[in-house]
């Protein structure tokens, strides 16, 4: 069975996953995952789901070990419709991190995100959604592409890999501090230094002794 699936591009089953998707709307399952103001939540993440030293293919990402030897790996990016009050999930189809037709160059989780949301975007055009994503989509960059296709998001951030943005923070804090403050909310803040025009919003939920 693997080996039959190995052969499919995911692109050429896109149309059963927007049929599920349309069942669903019709009937009326979509209303029922919204939340804040109507919106779905779309999770996007990548995973690995291939690797080895001896199978590979011209689409393939290849990395180079310290002994010499090359592995082969694929990579995809993965989007699904979820909601805090269902187990069930609605998933996108897939976009894969490979090699483009003629590249030499590995491609990388951003540029397939890009594509995945430019195809989500034409299919779903006037969907209502806030993406969710990990610590490595906080980026100018990316903020920039989620706002250029119209969605809303909630990405996570860490301070050891945006220290720009938590020394805002902190010296807001320091200038708005309340005693046993647990939840705070700061508006309009640059993601990083040289790009100080993509402003987001920051919260935090902290539990503070008392």
């Amino acid at each position: 069975m693997r080996t039959i699936l190995d052969e499919i591009v995911p692109t050429h089953i896109r149309r059963p996953f927007r049929s599920v998707f349309h069942q669903m709307q019709r009937g009326k399952v979509l209303p029922r995952m919204t939340c804040l103001g109507g919106h779905l939540l779309l999770a996007i993440d990548g995973t690995g789901i291939h690797s080895s030293e001896n199978i590979g293919a011209d689409y393939c990402l290849t990395k180079e070990r310290r002994n010499g030897t090359i592995e082969y790996h694929l990579q995809m990016v993965k989007g699904a419709f979820v909601s805090p009050d269902h187990k069930e999930v609605l998933p996108l189809c897939p976009e894969l991190i490979r090699r483009q037709d003629g590249s030499t160059k590995n491609d990388c989780e951003r540029n397939a995100i890009k594509r995945l949301l430019t195809d989500f975007r034409r299919e779903h055009p006037h969907l209502k959604v806030i993406v969710t994503e990990d610590g490595l989509s906080a980026n100018a960059p990316h903020i920039k592409d989620l706002k250029a296709h119209d969605c809303r998001f909630i990405l996570a951030a860490k301070p050891g890999n945006h220290v720009f943005l938590f020394n805002l923070i902190d010296e807001q804090a320091q200038r708005d501090r309340q005693a046993c403050r647990e939840w705070s909310r700061i508006a309009d803040l640059p993601v990083w230094e040289p790009i100080a025009d993509t402003l987001t919003n920051k919260a935090r939920l902290e539990r503070v002794s008392r």
